[in-house]
């Protein structure tokens, strides 16, 4: 598939499976993770382990140095699942990573994880059954199939065959709601509609249950939280910048953003310190501006819903 060029459906002869996604059953609250599963009267708290999920967005063909700040090349891409699976960890989806380490807590595993269901996933989906790496894909279902032009830069969505086949060969698929609208500022109504009717739709068309969420821009709160929740998730992500521990609440794992350029020592880092103090100049003072720029927006929909 070279650059530019159409990309048709995912081609069925391709057979590779990182894992197989069952019925999981229904979180209970308290949320927190003991040995990576709920809290289990009988079990002891006291292992630890530590989660690094990597977040992964757009998977293009440019070369690292003019690739957009969203994106990994393909070609570093597959340098760091080569790194991943050279350092001896198992490279999987969210959903199986929280399994394995629910059953072992001492296995070294890292969770894979692309948002928006871009067209060009295509690239990475190749690369992961080279390596017989696992991931979860996450689709808001209301952009599926969207074409924009060939020269999009990745903003072209998967269609809804090619999600079939590629979660047919083993790619977890998970919901990122519907439209991609910012969820802590939607009505209740849109709220339930967004996190119930995605799940449904694609339950509906791939047979097989979805478990995990992802908060579309990241953006969540305690009113989003319990609508995953009583939605029928068992996990959902955030774009918090660590590596997920046994006291996070399942409902809120933090992921780690992997950049164009990182290579084999930044992937390194990620994965044995969350990257600690790699984050930009600009990021740490942007970061704490933007929380305050959403609080502001919630209190006002909030007096506006109020008000009607």
């Amino acid at each position: 598939m070279g650059q530019g060029h159409s990309v048709g459906p995912v081609d069925p002869s391709i057979h590779w499976n990182a894992g197989k996604y069952g019925r999981v059953d229904r979180v209970p609250v308290p949320r927190r993770l003991s040995a990576a599963g709920p809290i289990d009267c009988g079990k002891s708290v006291a292992t630890q382990w530590r989660l690094p999920i990597l977040r992964y967005h757009s998977v293009p063909h440019n070369r690292p140095e003019t690739a957009a700040p969203r994106s990994v090349p393909i070609a570093r891409l597959e340098e760091q699942l080569a790194f991943v699976r050279a350092s001896g960890y198992e490279a999987v989806g969210i959903t199986e990573a929280l399994r394995i380490l629910s059953d072992d807590s001492s296995r070294r595993v890292v969770a894979l994880t692309f948002d928006d269901a871009l067209l060009d996933f295509l690239n990475a989906f190749d690369l992961l059954g080279k390596f017989k790496a696992g991931a979860t894909l996450y689709v808001p279902t209301a952009a599926v199939g969207v074409r924009v032009s060939r020269w999009d830069r990745g903003l072209s969505k998967l269609s809804w065959e090619q999600i079939d086949q590629i979660s047919a060969a083993g790619v977890e698929i998970g919901s990122q709601a519907m439209s991609g609208r910012h969820l802590d500022t939607c009505s209740d109504d849109a709220l339930l509609t967004e996190v119930r009717e995605s799940k449904r739709e694609l339950e509906d068309r791939l047979g097989k249950p979805i478990a995990s969420f992802c908060y579309p821009a990241g953006l969540t709160s305690a009113r989003v939280r319990r609508a995953v929740v009583t939605g029928g998730y068992s996990n959902a992500c955030t774009l918090v910048p660590r590596t997920a521990r046994p006291q996070d609440d399942v409902f809120g794992l933090p992921r780690l953003r992997v950049r164009p350029a990182a290579t084999g020592d930044r992937i390194d880092d990620l994965l044995r310190t969350g990257g600690k103090g790699a984050a930009l100049p600009v990021e740490r003072i942007a970061v704490p501006a933007w929380r305050m720029a959403r609080r502001t927006a919630v209190r006002v929909t909030r007096v506006a819903r109020c008000m009607m």
